[in-house]
């Protein structure tokens, strides 16, 4: 187990836990948890789930900034 902050670096996992204020909110494998719609409710920041074949699955977070 292990903590990141990373989102892109915790797609690289085969299982994933989004936690919020010490409440787990959304577990499983990371294409099912870290979605457009938890990462906002976690966070509250607006992001972009891109896939692609030559870049494989990576979150844009270019709005934000």
């Amino acid at each position: 187990m292990m903590a990141l902050h990373d989102i892109n670096m915790a797609l690289q996992f085969e299982n994933v836990m989004l936690i919020k204020e010490g409440t787990i909110i959304g577990s499983g494998r990371p294409h099912e948890v870290l979605t457009r719609s938890m990462l906002k409710q976690a966070f509250d920041v607006d992001v972009e789930v891109r896939r692609s074949e030559s870049d494989g699955t990576y979150i844009s977070y270019a709005q934000n900034f």
